[in-house]
């Protein structure tokens, strides 16, 4: 079994792609937040805040060890970094993702004044640009780096580019691995 990491912020298009690519990559689409049973505090600014990044991250880990996967590969939908309650940038520890051993990461990347629309018309909200392209470039960084640290191949996927690139990066790295 091969897992694949697909990173990028909120509303990026992580989990429409996943979607898509779950049947020619024959994979469960797993989403992290809904394996942490994340729920952010009502307080938080940005609405996407983690009271104690360390704790979700262990929760995300034992929820998949103990997860049954009915496919032969996993498509875990999550992020690189997240916010914090005071709405400060945390990037998720490196160990975490030794600890889930990717055959590959997947960064997907949108426009963040496209982010920021998608997300105001989920969540009926309004989102902060410059907040958002900060984080958009902090993913990039800490996907760089967790690649180039554990010697993950890192592809980064524009919002539009068609699946089949993606899928070819895949399973060439699930062979590899």
């Amino acid at each position: 079994m091969s897992v694949f990491f697909v990173g990028g912020i909120h509303g990026s298009g992580k989990s429409t792609l996943c979607r898509q690519l779950s049947v020619p990559l024959q994979a469960d689409h797993l989403i992290a937040s809904e394996l942490i049973e994340f729920t952010p505090d009502p307080h938080d600014l940005t609405r996407k805040g983690v009271v104690n990044v360390a704790q979700n991250q262990d929760r995300l880990l034992r929820a998949l060890s103990q997860r049954k996967h009915v496919r032969p590969n996993v498509l875990l939908d999550g992020h690189f970094s997240v916010f914090d309650r005071t709405g400060r940038i945390v990037r998720i520890p490196v160990s975490v993702f030794r600890e889930i051993n990717p055959a590959a990461l997947l960064l997907v990347e949108a426009e963040p004044s496209k982010v920021r629309a998608r997300l105001g018309r989920r969540d009926r909200r309004t989102y902060d640009l410059d907040l958002l392209t900060r984080l958009t470039s902090e993913e990039r960084f800490h996907a760089r780096d967790v690649s180039r640290e554990l010697g993950i191949p890192l592809r980064i996927w524009r919002v539009g580019n068609g699946i089949d690139e993606a899928v070819r990066f895949l399973l060439a790295a699930s062979r590899t691995s």
